[in-house]
């Protein structure tokens, strides 16, 4: 009897050590299914506008995944559009802390020290994210605009043009970098950028403005005229 006894609970016991790892696999993968189901709904409100949602279910994500990377970034980029620096900054610092070549968190980060005016910071998180990744066209571009607020120029164009290089429809990258041509006296380059910008977004009243005087700068009153007629209809305050 008691042999019996021994094999029926040693018998259990083998089950149990048999069932206990399948047990948790099945918990990890609910987890997992309810985290993302956060997440998705948490993009869903960002896209939508609804940011206090999206951080609501962002942070419902985070009390089950306290370790997830991608998680404070979207938080953090959430808190950045709404203009709420401060847990913008903790969020991505924490995306980094968990994920130290998180190069979109390093941009982002610097887009928060820029709102704070604090340039050198911002620009030494770009430097960074362009060391992880020398291909990110963002963090060129966004140095670069620092570079051309301090004017420097050089700078700013050896910037812009490589994000030009990585993101051949960066228009943003191409008229700033024509208002640099434009400010050092390199006319003719201005216009060929502003040229290329508004082949990539046709209606940029913004663009066709700076093209417009770009066109004065250069004493062509007609084409100036037609570019600021251009601008004025696709946006009337211009």
């Amino acid at each position: 009897m008691k042999n019996l006894v021994k094999k029926i609970l040693t018998g259990a016991f083998a089950i149990s050590m048999i069932l206990a790892p399948n047990v948790s696999e099945a918990v990890d993968v609910d987890s997992n299914a309810v985290v993302n189901k956060y997440m998705t709904e948490g993009n869903k409100f960002f896209y939508d506008g609804d940011y206090q949602n999206a951080i609501f279910e962002y942070t419902q994500a985070l009390e089950i995944s306290p370790n997830d990377s991608k998680l404070y970034f979207n938080r953090g980029n959430t808190y950045r559009v709404m203009k709420q620096y401060s847990q913008a900054y903790e969020d991505f610092s924490k995306a980094i802390e968990l994920n130290p070549n998180y190069v979109e968190a390093y941009n982002n980060r610097g887009l928060v020290l820029e709102a704070w005016q604090d340039f050198d910071g911002a620009v030494a998180d770009y430097t960074k994210a362009i060391e992880i990744n020398p291909n990110y066209a963002k963090a060129y571009y966004n140095r670069g605009l620092i570079y051309q607020h301090r004017n420097e120029l050089d700078k700013a164009i050896r910037d812009y043009n490589r994000a030009i290089e990585n993101d051949s429809n960066d228009w943003q990258a191409y008229n700033n970098r024509g208002n640099v041509y434009k400010e050092l006296g390199s006319t003719a380059q201005a216009i060929l950028d502003y040229n290329a910008a508004i082949n990539i977004v046709p209606r940029s009243a913004m663009v066709y403005h700076n093209r417009g005087l770009t066109y004065l700068d250069q004493g062509n009153k007609e084409q100036a005229l037609i570019d600021f007629e251009n601008a004025t209809i696709f946006d009337p305050n211009y």
